[in-house]
């Protein structure tokens, strides 16, 4: 069957089946009345078929999604309003839209008759499970006589495209300056360093010319000689955190992947240390700076994988800022790049989502707060070992995730 006769339903095609056989058995048995019964049966599907086909629905759709920004794991709606263009009504509308399974389940609803002019509103729900980009659409609406003997299929073009940020977890606790602990007398938290080995980094004989202002009195009254914090270490104006983003430094697919471990927990301290007032840039080890709020989360949406193994990118990144670093895996040469990039402004925090080894070592040798954190780990509870006392950063922590 072609053209409109290609809607017609299992019950329509039994009917003109009927039909044909009836009037073969008519024509048999020279019986006019069971011929008027075939030709019945076959006319109505087929007529039915034709109307609908003849009938030209316009239908126009549009998408209202709330909120306006997705986040994965917070759920959202979409408003969706079908409006009727034609010039005859439109009645048994079965509507069903478009959505990609990391969104949620492909919606499906009644609608009923539509008047010429008139529109029907539905509201269904969605649950992001993956960041990105994505499309809500087409539409498509089932239109039925009601006989049930056919069906046609109308796809309504028209799609919403929609951006899922990465989850923003809900975070407690900051974690102490590194130079405010080395200038209290009090070990940075988190770091396998001493008070002795902080305030050696962060310290240099006195100088010539040198602002008696920086003279760093408690180092002076150890060493029996001045000694001076370096200026450019004073300034400090906020927070760089660093995201891994090598490919080849993280494991596991999709959204249980370390990669997208990282970029939620990167995601959420960035958003979580400007809520208290702290100037934070967000910069991938590849080298680029997405700088802070909501540009720097739509850019997290779009975030994928680069190449390489090195973290030379990252290098120089920290300036005169404190470095808190989300890293996958880490090498002896990868640890020797961060350390070289906060010797202005000191030692910084890392939390390592992969296997202790001689590079994580290394920054806890060079005064760093280091923690380790499985894959089952959860994420807050990341933060608040990296925020909590040294003795419980010294070691990995599992949980449930």
């Amino acid at each position: 069957m072609i053209g409109p006769l290609r809607g017609l339903t299992t019950r329509g095609r039994c009917l003109v089946a009927a039909g044909v056989a009836a009037a073969v058995c008519a024509l048999v048995l020279d019986e006019r009345d069971l011929l008027r019964v075939a030709v019945l049966l076959v006319a109505l599907p087929v007529l039915t078929a034709l109307l609908l086909g003849l009938a030209r629905l316009r239908l126009q759709v549009s998408r209202d999604v709330l909120p306006r920004t997705l986040s994965v794991g917070a759920p959202a709606e979409v408003h969706l309003t079908l409006h009727a263009g034609g010039r005859l009504p439109v009645a048994g509308l079965l509507l069903t839209d478009t959505v990609p399974t990391v969104l949620g389940e492909e919606p499906r609803y009644a609608v009923g008759a539509l008047a010429t002019g008139t529109s029907a509103s539905v509201v269904y729900g969605l649950a992001p499970r993956v960041r990105g980009r994505h499309a809500l659409g087409p539409a498509e609406v089932r239109v039925a006589d009601p006989l049930g003997l056919v069906e046609l299929v109308r796809r309504l073009p028209g799609t919403t495209t929609v951006l899922v940020r990465p989850r923003l977890l809900e975070l407690t606790g900051l974690p102490g300056s590194l130079l405010d602990a080395a200038e209290t007398g009090g070990a940075p938290s988190g770091s396998g360093a001493t008070r002795q080995d902080v305030q050696d980094s962060l310290v240099r004989p006195y100088r010539t010319g040198d602002d008696l202002r920086s003279v760093h009195w408690r180092s002076s009254a150890r060493r029996d000689e001045l000694m001076v914090r370096p200026q450019e270490q004073s300034r400090r104006t906020g927070t760089v955190v660093l995201l891994d983003v090598r490919g080849a430094a993280h494991h596991g697919l999709g959204a249980h992947s370390t990669l997208e471990r990282a970029i939620c927990l990167a995601a959420s301290a960035a958003a979580h240390l400007a809520r208290h007032d702290r100037t934070v840039r967000l910069v991938t080890s590849d080298g680029r700076d997405l700088g802070s709020g909501e540009s720097a989360l739509d850019q997290l949406a779009l975030l994928t994988p680069a190449g390489g193994s090195s973290l030379a990118g990252a290098a120089e990144v920290a300036g005169h800022d404190e470095l808190l670093a989300v890293l996958g895996t880490l090498d002896v040469a990868g640890a020797q790049l961060l350390v070289g990039a906060t010797a202005t402004a000191g030692p910084g925090r890392a939390v390592v989502l992969g296997a202790d080894g001689p590079g994580a070592t290394l920054l806890r040798d060079a005064g760093w707060g280091v923690l380790l954190a499985t894959d089952r780990t959860p994420l807050p509870l990341v933060w608040d070992q990296l925020c909590g006392a040294r003795s419980a950063v010294a070691q990995p922590v599992g949980g449930a995730w």
